[in-house]
């Protein structure tokens, strides 16, 4: 009785040292495979700096771009998001398939989205840089431009949220990584938008 009492603690101990070298080697395993979406993001979104020095006249001469580009790209970052998880979601529960036709399909309704999203955005964006913006409520082109960006920023967030999880898929990625590339994806491309749209009106209009 004590010998079979002794093999059965003896057992368990080894149970439990296997227990914790599977716990040791998934947590590395896991740390492993965030870190390389982690630091190839970094990377990517570390371009956004380069994109601003490009247009360092344009940010020095019209300081809203400056104080308005975080809401600017959080906004797409933020739309970017929920059309991931729309189709995260819809891909998880068998709602949607990986087929172009069922992505086609879902980019026309999501773009339709985003232009819907845009509109109601961009209109309450450009109530709230008039009347906080630095030159007050006589000047309208700062104001236009930055709801203007922010137009092209939502519809354009929402269209790549929507594609990404069907791309990760077809390259044997996990989509549910497409929540955190469409953020960074959307720091970059909206820095770019931003400064481009703001270039362009403040050009010909101001």
């Amino acid at each position: 009785m004590l010998e079979a009492q002794r093999s059965w603690v003896s057992k368990s101990a080894s149970t439990k040292d296997v227990d914790t070298d599977v716990e040791v080697v998934g947590v590395f395993t896991e740390a492993y495979t965030r870190v390389r979406w982690l630091l190839g993001l970094l990377i990517l979104q570390s371009t956004s700096s380069f994109v601003l020095s490009g247009y360092e006249d344009l940010i020095k001469e019209n300081i809203i771009v400056t104080l308005f580009l975080t809401m600017l790209v959080g906004a797409g970052g933020n739309a970017g998001n929920q059309s991931a998880i729309h189709v995260i979601r819809g891909l998880a529960t068998g709602e949607m398939e990986n087929t172009n036709e069922c992505m086609r399909k879902t980019l026309v309704e999501q773009f339709q989205v985003g232009l819907m999203l845009g509109v109601v955005l961009s209109s309450a964006g450009f109530v709230r840089v008039l009347l906080t913006s630095p030159q007050g409520t006589d000047d309208l082109i700062g104001p236009f431009a930055i709801a203007t960006a922010l137009f092209a920023i939502v519809t354009t967030s929402t269209c790549v949220g929507t594609a990404l999880p069907f791309l990760l898929m077809r390259l044997n990625q996990d989509p549910a990584n497409a929540g955190t590339s469409v953020q960074v994806v959307m720091d970059v491309s909206g820095v770019i938008i931003t400064c481009t749209v703001a270039s362009f009106i403040f050009e010909h209009f101001a």
